[in-house]
């Protein structure tokens, strides 16, 4: 399967909510105004405590019974991709095992690509999914712990452990908090990171929003001087209830004026 950049909401918890996500995408779609080199991905979040049926209080995240069938709400226009975390990493490929073989996930490509959410995965692991599941595209997360302590240089020198099994590289130091990134750091390690993966897709996340997104891309694209990559919001297109993280709601609303302001911003800018 071709990598391609995307345009990312994370954290649908319902598939009322991923039929809204698509009803914005459709429209999008049929106007004519999604990028030719951007698709819409959505974000679907699993935890070890959500694949074993475990309750969670974070609004973001949905009953994993119901994930086939939110994947499959999706129709062709979206890319789905599962972001996973979990402490217990001795076992992780045979937790995302359980989660591509439960109701045929995988065999009915429903998913096509799955992000793990925790500091430099052992690229064993990382392999033997790969091997199990060829179709399935990895994006491997440089989290805030992946990224601390070090510099741009060092972050691509140690990424480079994931050559031929990352198809995406995400630059992510918020994790979900919503909290913007620094642009020139930010761009720092993009452009060591082009220094060793020359065709893999590298994305920005954190604090991206409906309010600021076009203002951050103009900061970001002159930075970088291209639009060749990929972005995701989380917090930023939900409704928040409190300070506590995952304590928010779903907003259409949010998430059809950060598309919209995206997808005008990248088919300006990408000549």
């Amino acid at each position: 399967m071709q990598t391609t950049n995307y345009i990312g909401i994370t954290g649908v918890s319902s598939i009322g909510e991923v039929r809204e996500v698509k009803n914005i995408v459709d429209q999008l779609k049929r106007a004519s105004l999604l990028p030719p080199d951007k698709k819409v991905m959505l974000g679907y979040l699993v935890s070890h405590k959500t694949l074993n049926s475990m309750p969670t209080e974070n609004r973001r995240y949905p009953l994993f019974k119901d994930l086939p069938e939110m994947l499959e709400a999706a129709g062709d226009n979206i890319f789905t991709m599962i972001h996973y975390n979990s402490r217990e990493l001795d076992t992780l490929t045979e937790q995302v095992s359980k989660i591509f073989d439960f109701k045929d996930i995988y065999a009915k490509d429903l998913c096509k690509a799955f992000q793990l959410n925790m500091a430099w995965p052992d690229p064993k692991a990382i392999e033997n999914i790969k091997s199990s599941y060829p179709e399935i595209m990895f994006v491997l997360s440089l989290t805030k712990d992946a990224l601390s302590g070090k510099s741009s240089c060092e972050v691509a020198e140690k990424a480079k452990q994931y050559h031929g099994l990352a198809d995406y590289i995400l630059i992510d130091s918020s994790g979900g908090q919503g909290k913007p990134f620094d642009i020139d750091q930010s761009a720092d390690i993009y452009r060591a990171l082009r220094n060793h993966f020359k065709t893999e897709k590298i994305v920005f996340a954190g604090g991206f929003g409906s309010d600021n997104i076009s203002r951050r891309l103009e900061m970001l694209i002159p930075e970088l001087g291209t639009a060749d990559f990929s972005i995701d919001a989380e917090k930023g297109v939900r409704i928040p209830l409190s300070k506590k993280y995952g304590d928010d709601l779903f907003s259409a609303e949010n998430i059809e004026k950060y598309l919209t302001s995206a997808v005008a911003d990248f088919k300006k800018r990408e000549k």
